[in-house]
Formats: C-alpha cells, structure tokens, sequence
C-alpha cells in the first residue's frame, strides 16, 4: 500500500539529534574541561588584579583614575574603587569603607560567592544560586542611584561628605 509515493510499511525517516550529530562531528566534544576549572582561573586573574593593586597603590598618585571623576569632577558609583580595593587587601575594612562603602561591602560577598562556586565545582556539582526576584534587583539599583546622587551633592555634613570617594 502505497500513500504519496512512500511505502507505509517503512518506518519514517528521522534526522539524528542535534547532540548526536555534534558527537559525530566533533569527536572532542565529550572531552570537556572539569567543572572546577573555571572558578580556578577566576580566582587566578582576580589574584593577579589584586596583586596589581596591592603593589601599584591607587591612592600614591592623587590622580583619579575614573573618567567620571576627571571629566565631569563627579564620583559614579566605583569611584574610589581601586583604593577600597587596596586598602582592603591591607586589612583597612574602614578605609575602603571611606573611599566606596558599596564595593567595601560588595566585594566580601562577592569573594565569598566565589569560595562557594569553588567549593561546589570541586565536589563535581553545578552552583546553584537562588533566582534574584525583580523587587530584589529594582532595589539594588535604586540603592547605587541614591548612593550616587547622594556622594555627590556638595554638602560638608558628616555621613554625606563621607560617601565621597575623597579624590581630588
């Protein structure tokens, strides 16, 4: 019995799955670096940024190093980033406080993030991270607006003068 010029006893034809033929074409592809590798270098090129900063103190030069900053005259929201970063490195939490309370708080989270995602891929297991509700991320931006308008606003009132970055 035939039905538009194909014999019906013939099982239809289908093509290969799209990771079949990847696995075909790419015999590599199965060869696929460790989980733990990506983090690894993370921490590697982070290491060697923070030593950058460690060993060439932003701060020395009195110069801005934000475009923001030497443009505008201007703090946006990383100002004083690079010397919160070296002052941290050197155990200075209040420091790097006083140059960006934003990153003086941000970057013990996001080291710790880190730690875990490092941990998880040694064991052989992805890093699941809980979704971030939309409030949640409005919110955080909300937070660095009203962190840049207020560092900004020329007032010599103490907590206000102190989110600065004290760049010239």
């Amino acid at each position: 019995a035939y039905g538009w010029g194909v014999a019906l006893t013939e099982p239809p034809r289908t093509l290969p799955a799209a990771a079949d033929a990847v696995d075909d074409a790419c015999p590599a592809a199965e060869q696929r670096s460790p989980r733990w590798v990506a983090p690894l270098l993370t921490g590697g090129v982070l290491a060697v940024g923070c030593a950058a900063v460690l060993v060439a103190d932003p701060g020395d030069s009195g110069t801005p190093v934000c475009l923001s900053k030497s443009l505008f005259g201007i703090d946006c929201p990383f100002c004083g980033g690079l010397r919160a970063a070296n002052s941290m490195l050197r155990g200075h939490w209040l420091v790097a406080a006083d140059h960006n309370v934003l990153l003086a708080v941000a970057l013990p989270v996001l080291a710790v993030l880190w730690l875990v995602w490092l941990v998880q891929s040694m064991r052989g297991r992805e890093l699941h991270l809980p979704k971030v509700p939309r409030a949640a991320v409005w919110a955080c931006v909300a937070v660095v607006v009203a962190f840049t308008v207020l560092r900004n606003l020329p007032v010599d009132s103490g907590w206000i003068h102190w989110l600065a970055s004290g760049a010239a």
